[in-house]
């Protein structure tokens, strides 16, 4: 699957969550955060800690690959 902004990988945190019988709650508790953490991760804050997001993942038993795009694979006037 190819994610391509927060708000996408929030919306995969959410569903593995949910699927998983979780309660953002119990996801936050365990990275020993508050309860407004997983609701931020979940919508896709921008602001979101990514060292938070990643324990997240981790938690939810979600890998992440990371893989460097091809030139062709970069919209027009966004090359790195």
């Amino acid at each position: 699957m190819i994610l391509s902004n927060a708000t996408d990988i929030g919306k995969v945190i959410r569903h593995i969550r949910k699927n998983s019988g979780l309660r953002q709650t119990d996801v936050a508790g365990a990275m020993n955060s508050g309860c407004r953490m997983m609701p931020e991760i979940e919508k896709g804050k921008n602001t979101a800690h990514i060292g938070k997001v990643l324990e997240a993942l981790e938690l939810l038993g979600i890998n992440i690959i990371l893989v460097q795009r091809g030139e062709d694979d970069f919209p027009k006037g966004e090359k790195p």
